[in-house]
């Protein structure tokens, strides 16, 4: 039976208005979810700046960089500063009797290009009168307290200490493991800020041959993940080894992860599309095959700590069912867990959030305990529930899903792939 031209135009007017509803309500979900990240971003900007205003009023000399507080962490007496006349990124420090203590240079503006795991580390060196490192002092950032103290621990910030310029031009430190982002961006922030002051052009630093391979086998792990993602059902059989490659590789050589601290990071700094490439490329293509495709890449695909999941999870074929309306009630943690968070940032309260996620279990030399803790739970209830932290408790998934949803702002959320 043919149908009439009424029937065939209504049903397709009836597709349309159904297909542009959940156009709408993805773009009024996605344009709410700007609004906040933009408010948020606007909030911390606020809460990390004023400090530094408010040091620059009780001596206009200083920097706006660093303020006397920061000079005191290096030089215990120093009272004034007096920005030099001939080279005026040279801060020179006396102390109450006018007597010359040394002198400071900031890293920024010459190494702002540098980012840490999220964002620059403007450093502060002191310098004595007999051109001798004094010390450094890590300026205000965004980097992760775990990942810094890691770096104290090893007595990072004193291997130049007592050296000269030239010298400490010369000094090949090597990174720490476990803040491998962190010391990198220091040492690069030494070397170029040096350089500026020892009125030297600075050489590239020696190939770093451990760097060049992680990059390269990162590539290669995502390439992997790009074809399973487009040809699944073909790419099913190497399964296995993407999950193994993206945990080994992505996850505990190269701590190559999308989380709410990197995220925060990257929002109050911005992203560092070309000194972190491949980090660039992946919250890229995290964010727009979602947003175009309406499925699910990195948490199927790449997350490593996803992929410890899936892994485990095949240690025990029996599992353990979550009643439907459970398993409904549960959905509704990750977008509590996200709003948290959000609320957290936008009433301006400072909190490590790398605390809250398991994934820089990852990095486990600088991960703290209550991480460790919480991977391993999670990693035990897996073998017997399915992706338990990805389907019921991760607010970096709970985001990306919003983005991935078409319909309402939360229709559909529920309907998750475990």
């Amino acid at each position: 039976m043919i149908p009439s031209c009424k029937g065939v135009i209504g049903s397709f007017c009836l597709l349309t208005i159904g297909m542009n509803k959940k156009i709408v309500g993805k773009v009024v979900r996605i344009s709410l979810l700007v609004l906040v990240i933009v408010v948020i971003a606007i909030q911390q900007r606020k809460t990390i700046d004023p400090v530094i205003k408010e040091d620059s009023k009780k001596d206009t000399s200083v920097s706006s960089y660093f303020s006397l507080g920061d000079v005191q962490r290096l030089f215990d007496a120093a009272a004034m500063l007096k920005v030099g006349e001939a080279d005026s990124s040279i801060t020179f420090v006396y102390d109450s009797h006018r007597e010359l203590l040394g002198q400071v240079v900031c890293s920024g503006p010459y190494a702002d290009s540098i980012i840490g795991y999220s964002g620059p580390t403007p450093l502060l060196i002191g310098i004595s009168n007999c051109d001798t490192i004094v010390g450094i002092n890590l300026l205000r950032n965004t980097e992760s307290p775990g990942y810094i103290r890691r770096l104290e621990g090893k007595d990072f910030f004193k291997r130049w200490n007592g050296l000269s310029v030239k010298d400490a031009l010369a000094s090949n430190v090597d990174a720490i493991a476990g803040a491998t982002y962190s010391s990198d961006a220091i040492i690069q922030n030494m070397r170029i800020r040096l350089s500026k002051y020892a009125a030297v052009v600075p050489e590239h630093l020696p190939n770093d041959w451990n760097s060049f391979a992680k990059l390269i086998a990162s590539f290669l792990v995502l390439a992997l993940a790009l074809l399973s993602f487009f040809f699944t059902i073909r790419m099913k059989r190497f399964r296995m080894s993407l999950l193994v490659s993206s945990i080994l590789v992505l996850g505990f050589w190269g701590g190559t992860f999308i989380s709410s601290a990197l995220l925060y990071g990257w929002l109050v700094n911005g992203i560092p599309w070309f000194s972190k490439i491949l980090l660039s490329l992946l919250f890229l293509l995290t964010v727009a095959l979602p947003l175009l495709t309406n499925k699910s890449f990195y948490c199927s695909f790449v997350c490593p700590f996803g992929a410890c999941q899936e892994l485990a999870g095949k240690i025990s074929p029996t599992k353990i069912a979550i009643n439907q309306k459970v398993s409904k009630i549960l959905r509704w943690i990750p977008i509590i867990f996200l709003g948290t968070i959000a609320l957290v940032l936008l009433l301006g309260i400072s909190v490590d959030l790398t605390n809250v996620e398991p994934f820089s279990a990852f990095t486990y030399q600088t991960a703290s305990a209550v991480v460790l803790v919480l991977a391993i739970f999670f990693l035990l209830v897996s073998i017997f529930v399915p992706k338990p932290w990805c389907n019921y408790f991760c607010p970096t998934g709970a985001l990306l899903e919003l983005i991935r949803k078409p319909g309402k702002p939360l229709n559909g959320y529920f309907k998750r792939k475990k």
